[in-house]
């Protein structure tokens, strides 16, 4: 198993079958190819999607449907096509989360842009879907109404 080097959470050990390439990149990202999936935290639905060759690049992610329960069934033709969400594939799917700088309470995810995984090939690419109405940033956590 590779040893990789990362900021947040020091010198891990990583099994090959958490190593997704991305041969286009991440948008924004284009030069970062391979990133390994990590656990945020036991029993947590948060990931991190951890670059093999820049220790610092790092996106915490999470399944769109945890948040948008109707995300995979709201989509397009088009839009499943170009997930690749063919009748009976298995992908993975995950969206890239924003946190602003001290308020965790305001976390949003990006809908429009997931980050889809072939757990076969693990091969993995962002794709944009462009006509779904869906936000760059939707929210993560609710506010809770009051109990007055």
């Amino acid at each position: 198993m590779p040893i990789i080097e990362t900021t947040r959470f020091g010198d891990l050990e990583v099994s090959e079958k958490r190593v997704i390439q991305f041969p286009d990149g991440l948008i924004g990202f284009p030069q970062w190819k391979a990133f390994a999936i990590l656990e945020h935290q036991e029993d947590s639905p948060l990931f991190w999607l951890q670059s093999l060759d820049l220790p610092q690049l790092a996106f915490l992610t999470i399944d769109p449907r945890l948040i948008k329960p109707d995300f995979l069934e709201a989509l397009h033709t088009g839009d499943r096509a170009c997930l690749g969400l063919e009748e009976g594939s298995t992908k993975f799917v995950l969206a890239l989360i924003t946190i602003p700088e001290g308020r965790v309470e305001e976390m949003t995810a990006n809908l429009l842009a997931p980050v889809v995984i072939d757990p076969k090939s693990r091969v993995g690419r962002q794709v944009i879907l462009a006509n779904s109405g869906l936000s760059t940033q939707h929210p993560v956590l609710r506010s809770r109404p009051s109990s007055d």
